[in-house]
């Protein structure tokens, strides 16, 4: 059987000069342990999740403008889930992204 799982998500935008940053904290139970080690979005629930599974993750993200033309993304993700499963404890995963985009015009970006 299906266990009811609760999730929770904290924010934090900060706005800078030339672009933003946020800041995101989530932690979910049950079936949204899944969500939070497997990079979901929160839309499904993983019901087949053990009774008593938990995971958190911590995401930072945003955008530093580098000129006129030129801004710098950025991405870190680091999510776990535990005992989502039988003979799986902890499952961690993480990501880091960083990516440049030149500005052509008001349309047109790269």
């Amino acid at each position: 059987d299906a266990e009811d799982g609760v999730m929770f998500t904290a924010e934090l935008t900060q706005g800078l000069d030339s672009g933003f940053n946020k800041t995101v904290f989530q932690y979910g139970t049950e079936g949204y342990s899944k969500t939070m080690a497997f990079y979901g979005d929160g839309s499904w629930y993983g019901a087949e999740a053990d009774s008593g599974a938990s995971g958190y993750r911590l995401i930072n993200w945003g955008v530093i403008g580098m000129g006129e033309n030129w801004e710098m993304g950025h991405q870190l993700v680091y999510g776990v889930g535990e005992d989502m499963w039988a003979g799986q404890d902890k499952w961690e995963a993480m990501s880091v992204v960083v990516r440049p985009m030149y500005k052509w015009d008001d349309n047109h970006k790269t």
